[in-house]
C-alpha cells in the first residue's frame, strides 16, 4: 500500500528511524514507513494483517523488523526485501483474543533483552530472544463451490465431498459453466485472524498465489479441461495447514473439439473432397464424351460427302475411261495384238481402280463400323476374288452377334485392307487350291483374324518380304495389333493377326 503527497495524513503517535526511513505510528493509517530520499510512503495496516490501526508505540527490534503496541495488543512487523511486503504476527492471548489496548509510547528495552510494553492491563513482556512457541497447526475447509455467483448444491449433484458440505464431488460441467467462485475457511483457535492463504488452480496457475487474508477466490472464463483447486492455510508463524483442499472437478469440452468430432469432421471433409473431384472428373468424362460425340458426329457428316462424291465423281471417271477403252478397243484392227493388248490393260487396270476406290468408300460410308460388316466385307471381297479361279475360299467364324462390337475408322480400314494383301499374295503367288479364313473374337483377347492355304509357302520369310508384306506390318503397326507370317506344317502359308478393340468404341 503506497500514499502519494495527495493523502491526507492523520495524527502522528510516535516515530522512529529504521534505516534511512522513518517509520510513524498514526491513529487511524496504521504505521506508514516512509523514505524521505524517494518520497516514497508504504503502510502497514489491518489490510497487511495489523490487529489494529491505531498505533501508540514503536520499537526496532532489527534493521527490518518492529515492535508496535496498537489499540488491540502487540504486533511485530517484519519488512520483507524482495516483495516489499510485510509479515505480521498479531500477540494475543487466550482470555483477551483481541489482546489488550496499549499505552501511549510505554515500551523499554530491558538489559536481558526483554521487551516491557505496558498496556491497559498491566505490563506485557516480550522477549526477542526466545524462539517462537511452537503451536498446533490450523486446518482448512473448502466451505462451498458457486457457479456465476450461485452455489452448486444437492441438487446439481447428490454426491458431495463433504458429509455435511453441499460441495459436489467428481463435478463435470460444461463449457458454458466456466465462472466458478470457492469459499474456503480455516480454523485455528490461537489466532484466528492471523490466518493467511495459499492457493493455486492446476490447469490454469503454474505455482500457488501469494499469500492473502481473503477467503474466497473467484476463477471466471475458464477453459474447457481438467482442474484441481488446492488452498492451505498458514500462520503468522509460517505453520501449514495440517490439511489442504484439493478440489477435482472437469469443464468439458465442446462438442467441436472432441476427438471424435475432429475424426469425423475430417471423414467429413475428405469424403466431401472425394465427391468434388469424383463429380468432377464425371463432368470431365461427360464432357469429352459430349465432345467425342459432336466429333464423331461431324466426322460421320464428312465422310458421308466424302463418300458420295468419290461414287459419284470417281465412279462416273472411271466407267468414262472403261467405255472409251471399248470404243478404241472395237475400232482397232484385230490382227494388231500390242495395240489391243495395251486396251485390255487400260481396261483391267481402270477395273482395278474401280474395286479399290469401291472399298474405300466403302470404309468412308457411315454405318459400316461393325466389326460383323467389317468380317462380310472380307468374306465378299474373297469370295469375289476368288471367283473362276480354281482355288476353293473357306471363311470360318463370322456371326451375326458381332454386329454389337463397333471398330475405330483406322481399324477397320486398316484390317481391310491386310485381308485384301493377304487374298490377292495367295492369288498371285501361293499356286494354293484352298484358302481359309477363321475368325474369333472376345472382349479380352480382341480379334484374331488366321489366313491360311494350303500352297508353297514361303522360304526365309525374314528375307523374302515383298512390299505386300511390309505394307501388312506397317498397318498393323499404325492400330496397335501383331502380325505373324509362318509356313504351316502341311507346307501352306499362314498370316495370323490380332489386335484389341477398344471398349469405348464396342
Amino acid at each position: 500500500m503506497s500514499y502519494t503527497q495527495n493523502h491526507k495524513l492523520g495524527t502522528v503517535n510516535c516515530f522512529l528511524r529504521m534505516g534511512r526511513s522513518i517509520v510513524l505510528g498514526t491513529e487511524d493509517d496504521g504505521i506508514l514507513f516512509w523514505d524521505p530520499i524517494k518520497n516514497l510512503v508504504q503502510a502497514c495496516a489491518s489490510e497487511q494483517g495489523l490487529s489494529s490501526d491505531f498505533i501508540f508505540s514503536l520499537y526496532k527490534l532489527d534493521s527490518l523488523t518492529v515492535l508496535a503496541g496498537t489499540g488491540k495488543g502487540i504486533s511485530r512487523i517484519h519488512l520483507e526485501k524482495k516483495s516489499q511486503g510485510f509479515l505480521v504476527r498479531n500477540f494475543t492471548s487466550s482470555f483477551d483474543p483481541y489482546g489488550p489496548e496499549c499505552n501511549l509510547n510505554s515500551v523499554l528495552r530491558a538489559e536481558n533483552n526483554k521487551i516491557w510494553v505496558g498496556t491497559t492491563k498491566g505490563i506485557y513482556i516480550y522477549n526477542a530472544n526466545d524462539p517462537p512457541v511452537a503451536g498446533s497447526s490450523p486446518l482448512i475447509y473448502l466451505n462451498s463451490v458457486s457457479l456465476f455467483s450461485k452455489k452448486i448444491n444437492s441438487d446439481f449433484q447428490n454426491v458431495t465431498l463433504y458429509a455435511w458440505s453441499l460441495v459436489p464431488k467428481d463435478l463435470r460441467l460444461t463449457n458454458r459453466q466456466n465462472h466458478l467462485t470457492f469459499d474456503f475457511n480455516g480454523v485455528f483457535f490461537s489466532n484466528p485472524k492471523g490466518l493467511k492463504y495459499e492457493y493455486k488452480l492446476e490447469g490454469a496457475d503454474t505455482a500457488y498465489a501469494a499469500r492473502v487474508a481473503t477467503n474466497k477466490v473467484i476463477y471466471p472464463n475458464l477453459n474447457p479441461g481438467k482442474y484441481r483447486f488446492k488452498v492451505r492455510a498458514i500462520t503468522e508463524d509460517y505453520v501449514k495447514s495440517s490439511n489442504s483442499v484439493d478440489f477435482p472437478f472437469v469443464i468439458e469440452r465442446p462438442i467441436y473439439q472432441k476427438t471424435w468430432f475432429s475424426i469425423f469432421l475430417a471423414m467429413l471433409l475428405v469424403s466431401g473432397g472425394f465427391l468434388l473431384h469424383y463429380g468432377r472428373i464425371s463432368f470431365k468424362k461427360k464432357r469429352l464424351a459430349y465432345n467425342q460425340k459432336i466429333r464423331l458426329e461431324e466426322q460421320q457428316s464428312v465422310m458421308q460427302r466424302t463418300s458420295e462424291d468419290l461414287h459419284d465423281d470417281l465412279g462416273n471417271k472411271i466407267t468414262r475411261i472403261t467405255v472409251l477403252a471399248d470404243v478404241l478397243q472395237r475400232k482397232l484392227d484385230q490382227n494388231d495384238i500390242e495395240k489391243t493388248k495395251l486396251v485390255d490393260q487400260i481396261k483391267e487396270n481402270a477395273q482395278a481402280f474401280y474395286l479399290g476406290t469401291k472399298d474405300i468408300i466403302w470404309s468412308l460410308t457411315p454405318g459400316n463400323d461393325s466389326l460383323f460388316d467389317l468380317l462380310e466385307k472380307c468374306k465378299l471381297t474373297g469370295t469375289q476374288l476368288f471367283a473362276d479361279t480354281n482355288i476353293e475360299f473357306v471363311p470360318k467364324g463370322t456371326v451375326k452377334s458381332l454386329t454389337a462390337v463397333k471398330l475405330p475408322l483406322a481399324i477397320g480400314r486398316n484390317l481391310n485392307m491386310i485381308v485384301k494383301e493377304a487374298f490377292t499374295n495367295i492369288l498371285r503367288h501361293s499356286g494354293a487350291n484352298k484358302a481359309v479364313m477363321k475368325v474369333n473374337y472376345s472382349a479380352e483377347q480382341g480379334l484374331g483374324i488366321a489366313i491360311v492355304d494350303n500352297g508353297k509357302g514361303i522360304t526365309n520369310i525374314e528375307d523374302n518380304r515383298g512390299n505386300g508384306l511390309n505394307n501388312m506390318y506397317k498397318r498393323i503397326e499404325r492400330i496397335g495389333g501383331t502380325l505373324n507370317v509362318l509356313n504351316t506344317p502341311d507346307g501352306g502359308l499362314m498370316i495370323r493377326l490380332n489386335v484389341k478393340i477398344p471398349q469405348n468404341e464396342g
